[in-house]
This record gives C-alpha cells, structure tokens and sequence, in this order.
C-alpha cells in the first residue's frame, strides 16, 4: 500500500510539472485578457435577429455534418468533399464578407452568433483551399502551417464584414476580448477530432444561450474527449481547459466549477457531486487530425445522421 501511495505521489507530481509546463508553451501564442474588463453580454432574451442571414450555411451543416467513430473518439464529421463541390458555401462566403454582414447596431447575440458561424465557416474554408491545390485532403488542420505562410491560425483566413481576418484574430481579437464567455470555446471548432463537435445547425441569435448551454453540455457529455472520470477521484477534461483555463477561472481547478454546471450523474466523482474539486485532474490527448467524414455511404445514398441509439459507423 505504501508503494503505490508513492507511485501515485510521483505521477501526480510529474503531471504536474508536464501540464504546467504545457500551459506556459500554450500561453505565448494564447492571449490572456483582464477577466474584469467592459465586455458585452450574452442575452438571454436572445434578440429577434434575422431568421436567413446564416440560412446558406444551415443548410451546408445539415447536409455534410454526420457522427462517426474516428480513431476511437465519437465525433460530428464534415464531409468537405461534399462541401466543396456544393454552391451554398460559396454564397455563405460572400454573405459573410458583405459589410453589412456583422456590425456594432445588431445585437450583442447577432454579433456573437454571426462570429461563431464565421469562425468555423472559414475554417472549413482553410480546408477546401488546401483540397484545392493538392487534390487530397490535409491529414490535418495543422498540415496547413508552414514556414512561407506561418501557422495555419495566423494565415488570412477569409472576409468578414468587408475585412480580412486570420483565424486566430476572429478567436482572440474579437470573441474571446470582447465576450467573457467560457462557453463559446465549446462552439468554435478548428476541423480536428478532439475539437467540441461541429454542431449540425448554424448558430443564431433569437436560441444562442440555448445553443451554447446545449453545445457545452454535449461536448462535456462526451466521455472520449470532453469530460470524464477515470478513478473516483481523477477528473480527465478536454485539453481546452488546460490551454484556457483562465477564461474559466483563477487557476487549472477553477475550471471544475464551470464543468460541474453541466455534467450529468454519469461523471461519479464524488467532490463534484458537493461542489468541490477532484484531488487529481488530467487531460486528454489532443487528436489534431481532420474531423472528415463522408455524408454519402459506399452505395451513393446520403449517410442519416446518428440518433443517440444508432451504432456509430467506423472510417
């Protein structure tokens, strides 16, 4: 008994020093932003917004986005050949890149949910571009960093309400320094495995706090990369909360607080079940492969999208 206290001891203590060290990394290419600063609200009134500006890519989300198993993580996939060839995206571009698209009269809801859809939108964009000149689909977002260009967060992304954005800047510069808002991280997805799922839907004013609580939940919900625990007293999170944890509190085990808002009965640590925190906290792995998957089975008919019975299809 004496020796596995010990082995326990050492591994907590060398986790320890890997995440801490892992943070510092992440936090030169992370800004931090002053959790006390003016920032607009997310409105639980919603706003009325307008039902069809991101209608083009509703549509695209309800068409190419399936769940399949990839490399063991359950996971919603994009079909990007399939988003390729459709003309909807196009046209969504060229809706976003309108100056009018986005603006400081709409709502802080209108806003938000309008910079989401851009984010991941132009994500997705980044992918096609590189299917483009290649002709193959990058193995993952990552594979589109390089020395000529810089990293792929950095690298112009595409056109927002007449300007060009990087990723990053969309991310950064405006959600995350302009809305103190821990859920957005479950809603923006950056074309990898172990991102929160790409919802099927687009994001919209008049149901954003519901979308946003709902996206936080099922990505938590998902013991393969969100949340769970792997002893009764270990709690294993996403990798997000370890890169961002002071957009969710003070320190690493500030970001309990948050995740037990929305995790249900399944996760049984008992610190959570009283509010307190778990004596170990992990993360998993990043996958930063693509989250591909094609809308279109072997046969030529569309893939249905998976009910929460349905066996999940393996690529």
């Amino acid at each position: 008994p004496r020796a596995c206290c010990c082995i326990r001891m050492l591994r907590k203590i060398r986790l320890y020093f890997q995440f801490t060290l892992e943070e510092k990394v992440a936090s030169r290419s992370i800004p931090h932003f002053d959790r006390g600063r003016d920032t607009l609200k997310l409105e639980e009134s919603g706003g009325a917004g307008v039902p069809e500006q991101h209608g083009a890519w509703m549509s695209l989300l309800q068409k190419h986005v399936r769940r399949h198993l990839v490399r063991g993580v359950s996971t919603s996939t994009l079909d990007y050949r399939g988003l390729a060839a459709d003309p909807k995206y196009e046209e969504y571009r060229k809706q976003l890149a309108d100056p009018s698209s986005i603006g400081p009269s709409m709502s802080s809801n209108e806003r938000l949910a309008g910079w989401i859809n851009a984010y991941n939108a132009l994500c997705a964009g980044l992918v096609l571009e590189y299917l483009k000149n290649h002709n193959e689909l990058p193995k993952s977002i990552t594979s589109l960093t390089s020395q000529q260009h810089g990293t792929v967060w950095d690298q112009p992304a595409g056109m927002v309400a007449g300007t060009i954005y990087s990723l990053a800047e969309i991310e950064h510069q405006v959600i995350r320094q302009q809305w103190d808002e821990p859920m957005a991280h479950a809603c923006l997805v950056c074309a990898s495995v172990s991102c929160p799922d790409l919802r099927n839907e687009a994001y919209e004013a008049s149901k954003l706090p519901t979308q946003m609580r709902d996206q936080t939940r099922a990505w938590l919900a998902n013991p393969d990369k969100g949340a769970v625990a792997r002893d009764a007293d270990e709690l294993v999170l996403s990798r997000i909360f370890l890169w961002y944890y002071r957009d969710f509190g003070d320190d690493r085990f500030a970001t309990v607080k948050f995740v037990s808002q929305f995790v249900g009965p399944d996760l049984q640590i008992p610190e959570l079940a009283v509010g307190g925190t778990p004596s170990r906290l992990s993360y998993f792995e990043y996958d930063w492969g693509l989250n591909y998957g094609s809308s279109v089975e072997s046969n030529g008919t569309p893939a249905e999208a998976l009910s929460a019975n349905s066996s999940v299809p393996k690529l």
